[in-house]
């Protein structure tokens, strides 16, 4: 067969293949091969016609065996192109590769390798290919949107955001575009921007679920609470069975102080999904802050099962102790929230040592100093060692502990009070700071400012203390570490308040100034754990909804003896709980 005869019938395959005549073009293809085994083109078409076919196995092996013949670039990015379809993503990277290799100057090649990299997660790659499209052709405006989700995996939100912005020039309607927007702002905590671009998704797709879900969420960090409930009702009404929406409407009825609606829907999560742990420990919490130990601390242990990187649990390899009997064993116990509930739950720790050879704890890096001073039978684990470099036979969660020890509202042990503070450190600061007669007030008012709850239990404005401040005999020392230092920048006039937060180094520090204390006048945070676990008077001041250690509807909490619980009477009125402090102090001293 002459060279002429031979191109006019691959020609011929070629209109056959594009007019969908497959058998056809596939009859002369093996035709041309019995003439010539060496005919690469005729592999190649073969692959092409297979892949039509839905057959990507036998196209792969017939672009493979042109290759073999001829390693022409375009082989390889049509055998690119399938190897991508079939998900086999390192094989298409390689021919990409290959396939620039011989010719620099495909947009095409240089999209799907991003796409490709973008889907193994090698972010850096996909964004050099995807600027590699715009540099061979700037008229390729959709690629904007696919650098823009590069950038937000990367979570450099910034030039996502620019990138969706440039996207939605070219196509102003993009209902990916404008929910990304939303995502990456809300990342940013700009979310009122959030807001804004979902609902403008919403008005692109009315019954986007992941969008009424986003929604809700970014109004409970706002703390738009009825429109959080309205978002996600809508959302469950267009999927009863979505248990995310489920999971957060309960959380923001809970924050209402609809507290037994709030477990009606995480009762009808668990009805839908018996194994939804999310569920379990949120109906935790509701039922603990009414005062159901027994179930409640059964469901809180339920979070060690959800997985979270920074949860050490699912990562030790020696088995969790159960409660039974460890007389003769070491058990290892470590920290796994925040600093209040090291605190809180560190009580435990002089029970924990009846039963055990040896106990070694791991607190946080700033209660180390605290809890080595305090001798309660342990051994202290420094932060600096792994955790597989210690020999121990269980270990178990500090908050654990709670439900292992079977605790009931009658039985909370050591309430009165389980630490000390250094005497050094305490008269350093009594010599230093409170060498007067004065009765003295250590005040805290602002959580870190990371979640809605932290918000909520935290007080804006510190010059609404100024009738506190103006009590005959009363002087105010700040304990305030970080955020809200700088409100005693712009105390109201005639307000005096003595910033002690900033000499402290560790939470030993704090504990010897709450030593040298008359009373604490503290928000719902670990200077409230530190100073009903060293003994001291504290009055803590709550919003509406608390936390489910304070329980409800009570003025003392049976977690520390000498404590105060002042709570406001409608959500947000931080007046009603200072005006009751200051009434309270003004008759105390009286």
């Amino acid at each position: 067969m002459n060279i002429d005869t031979v191109q006019e019938k691959l020609n011929t395959v070629i209109q056959y293949q594009q007019a969908g005549k497959l058998q056809e073009a596939e009859v002369i293809c093996n035709e041309l091969l019995k003439n010539n085994s060496e005919n690469d083109v005729a592999f190649y078409l073969l692959g092409l016609i297979s892949y039509q076919n839905s057959k990507p196995d036998l196209a792969i092996e017939y672009i493979k065996k042109a290759i073999t013949i001829n390693p022409d670039e375009y082989y390889f990015k049509d055998l690119g192109n399938i190897y991508f379809d079939c998900n086999k993503l390192d094989e298409s990277i390689i021919c990409y590769e290959k396939f620039i290799n011989l010719n620099r100057d495909d947009a095409e090649v240089y999209l799907n390798l991003g796409k490709a990299f973008s889907l193994k997660n090698r972010i850096d790659e996909a964004i050099h290919c995807y600027k590699k499209v715009l540099e061979l052709e700037p008229s390729f405006t959709g690629i904007y949107f696919d650098l823009g989700l590069a950038y937000q995996n990367k979570r450099e939100f910034n030039e996502a955001i620019r990138c969706y912005q440039l996207s939605l020039n070219y196509e102003r309607n993009s209902i990916a575009a404008h929910y990304n927007l939303g995502l990456s702002y809300y990342e940013l905590h700009k979310l009122d921007d959030a807001v804004s671009y979902f609902k403008k998704t919403l008005e692109l797709t009315p019954n986007y679920i992941d969008v009424y879900y986003s929604l809700g969420h970014t109004y409970y960090c706002i703390g738009d609470l009825n429109n959080t409930i309205n978002s996600y009702k809508m959302a469950i009404k267009l999927d009863p069975c979505h248990k995310k929406s489920y999971v957060m409407l309960g959380m923001a009825l809970y924050d209402i102080g609809e507290i037994e609606e709030s477990i009606k829907y995480y009762q009808k999560v668990l009805e839908i999904d018996p194994d939804y742990l999310e569920a379990y420990v949120c109906l935790s919490q509701a039922l603990l802050l009414k005062g159901d130990f027994e179930k409640g601390w059964e469901y809180f242990e339920k979070r060690l099962y959800i997985p979270r990187k920074e949860l050490r649990f699912s990562t030790l390899s020696k088995p969790a102790w159960d409660g039974s009997t460890i007389d003769n064993k070491t058990i290892y116990i470590y920290y796994e929230q925040g600093f209040g509930d090291t605190i809180q739950f560190a009580r435990y720790l002089p029970l924990l040592q009846q039963k055990c050879s040896k106990i070694i704890f791991r607190p946080q890096i700033e209660l180390e100093t605290l809890f080595e001073q305090n001798n309660l039978g342990y051994k202290i684990i420094n932060n600096s060692v792994l955790d597989n470099n210690l020999e121990y036979d269980v270990h178990a969660s500090l908050m654990s502990l709670a439900y292992l020890f079977k605790t009931k509202i009658d039985n909370i042990p050591f309430s009165e009070g389980y630490l000390k503070a250094d005497p050094q450190k305490v008269a350093f600061y009594k010599e230093n700071y409170f060498n007067n007669k004065d009765f003295k007030i250590g005040l805290v008012w602002q959580a870190k400012n990371i979640f809605y709850r932290d918000l909520i239990r935290s007080i804006s404005d510190i010059n609404i203390f100024k009738d506190v401040t103006h009590i005959p005999g009363v002087k105010i020392y700040s304990l305030q570490k970080g955020n809200g230092e700088k409100q005693l920048d712009n105390l109201a006039n005639e307000m005096e308040i003595i910033n002690l937060g900033k000499t402290f180094k560790d939470f030993s520090d704090t504990a010897a100034v709450i030593e040298n204390m008359d009373l604490i006048i503290t928000i719902d945070t670990s200077v409230a754990h530190l100073s009903g676990a060293l003994g001291k008077p504290a009055w803590v001041l709550l919003p509406y909804v608390s936390e489910f250690r304070w329980l409800m509807d009570r003025e003392d909490t049976p977690w520390y003896k000498n404590m105060r619980l002042f709570r406001q009477n409608i959500s947000g009125n931080w007046d009603y709980v200072i005006s009751n402090v200051a009434n309270s102090l003004k008759t105390k001293l009286s």
